[in-house]
Formats: C-alpha cells, sequence, structure tokens
C-alpha cells in the first residue's frame, strides 16, 4: 500500500492511494490537466485510478474530477448532498453513492467514510484498509469527534491538516467573520488542535504522520511542524512530514 499527497492548501486537495491492482484518488482540487500532471510525475496514469472519493463540496476538493472522470472513465464516489449541492460533480462519468459511516468497497480497500464538523453540507474524514493496513485522512475538520478517534486510532498513516496558527490568524488581515469562521468548531484545525488530535488517535501501529491543508496566510511549515513534533514527543519511530501546495508529498510506503 503507497499513499502520495500530491497537494494539499486552500487552493487545492488531492491524496493517492494504491496498489498493484487498485487505485483511488481522495478529493480532486486542481484542473484536470493539473491532476494529470501530478500523477504522471509519481509514475502513475489517471486510466488506472478505480474511484475519486470526494470528501465535501467545497472547490478546493472537486475542482477536476468532473474532468478526469469523463476523461478516463473513473466513477466518482461521493454521499448524496454532496453530488447535490457540487456543479463540478453533475456530469461524471457515473456517480457512485455512499452512505455516512457506512463502510463500502473499491477493489481492495474497504473505505469508512466519517462525518466531521466543517461548513459544508456533509463533510467526510476517509479511513482506508487494505488488508492489515491502515490510513486515515482528514484535511477539513473544525473538531476531532468521537467516531472520529475511534475509527482513526492506531492507523499506520494519519494524514490530518493542521490549517492556521492563532496568533497569526487573530492578528492577520482576514476579515472578521471570516476570522470566526475559521476559528469555529465548522472551521479547520489550528496547530494546537492537531497536535492535540494526535496525540489521541497515535497507536503501536502509527509510524507516518502528514500534516495537510496549510494556511499560506495564516501558517508557516515551521510552526505546523514544530506544533505537531512538540505532540510526538513521547512516541517513538513515528515520522512527521509536511504536505505541499504545488509539490507531492513523498511517497509513503506500508
Amino acid at each position: 500500500m503507497r499513499v502520495c499527497v500530491i497537494g494539499s492548501s486552500s487552493e487545492g486537495n488531492a491524496t493517492v492511494i494504491w496498489t498493484k491492482n487498485t487505485k483511488i484518488l481522495i478529493d480532486a482540487g486542481f484542473s484536470g490537466r493539473e491532476l494529470e500532471r501530478r500523477l504522471k510525475g509519481i509514475n502513475l496514469s489517471p486510466s488506472q485510478i478505480n474511484g475519486i472519493l470526494i470528501s465535501h463540496e467545497h472547490s478546493d476538493h472537486t475542482k477536476g474530477a468532473g474532468v478526469l472522470s469523463r476523461r478516463y472513465k473513473i466513477p466518482v464516489y461521493a454521499n448524496k448532498t454532496t453530488f447535490r449541492l457540487s456543479r463540478a460533480l453533475e456530469d461524471v462519468s457515473e456517480k457512485k453513492y455512499f452512505k455516512s459511516h457506512k463502510d463500502f468497497l473499491i477493489g481492495e480497500f474497504k473505505i469508512i467514510p466519517l462525518v466531521v464538523p466543517h461548513d459544508a453540507s456533509e463533510p467526510n474524514a476517509f479511513v482506508v484498509r487494505s488488508k492489515k493496513k491502515k490510513v486515515t485522512i482528514a484535511t477539513d475538520m473544525g473538531k476531532h469527534t468521537s467516531a472520529f478517534i475511534e475509527h482513526a486510532k492506531n492507523s499506520n498513516l494519519i494524514i490530518i491538516e493542521s490549517n492556521y496558527d492563532k496568533k497569526m490568524l487573530l492578528e492577520g488581515d482576514y476579515h472578521p467573520l471570516l476570522k470566526e469562521r475559521i476559528l469555529s468548531d465548522f472551521g479547520h484545525l489550528s496547530n494546537s488542535a492537531a497536535a492535540k488530535t494526535l496525540r489521541q488517535v497515535i497507536g503501536s501501529s502509527t509510524k507516518h504522520v502528514l500534516l495537510a491543508h496549510l494556511s499560506q496566510n495564516n501558517n508557516t511549515p515551521d510552526l505546523a511542524f514544530d506544533a505537531a513534533n512538540e505532540s510526538l514527543k513521547d512516541f517513538i519511530g513515528v515520522s512527521l512530514d509536511l504536505t505541499f501546495p504545488h509539490q507531492c508529498s513523498r511517497i509513503i510506503k506500508l
């Protein structure tokens, strides 16, 4: 099982998880051409993708889904409200509906979509299993839930947003209402909130953590890394890495 975040920020989000026989794209928040370019950069062809999973309807998660789906006949998986509210998903090759908190299969992967607090219709985090390996990905989440902690706990790889530094956000030039939205339980995880969440989900099987969806205005890679790294100091053998807006993360092999 291999995983690569091919881009993550408010500009776009997409993650590839694959085995020899099954390949899925979680979110498609870049143009179709850009998704093709980034996939080819890690030696994958879009024609190999067995399914595109959409976490919620915001454009930084859906932008290229329709183009990629139509061009390569890739089914798109989302819940009903996400399909209903996203113009980018109106004309995909094939719509596959899932229900939150009910697992479903794509090839070798068993996937559990979990509703998380965010300012979207029915936003999901995903837990992806293959044989004895487990990956959790949550790129937009105002706070963690008990269901998230339960299902994410002891994942081999955890991809979690570390969106903002609270001091930078409060002192920045965002409109007060936007600041309030980001800070709310239906906004995004701060660096400190992400760090606290990690302490609750890391277990003996956890070997990798990737920090995602870093704000380019209200955060820095160093601040996000340092907050998470401090939280992980009691956990031996867990590697911590960042994701980036304009380049792929390293490929993690599980």
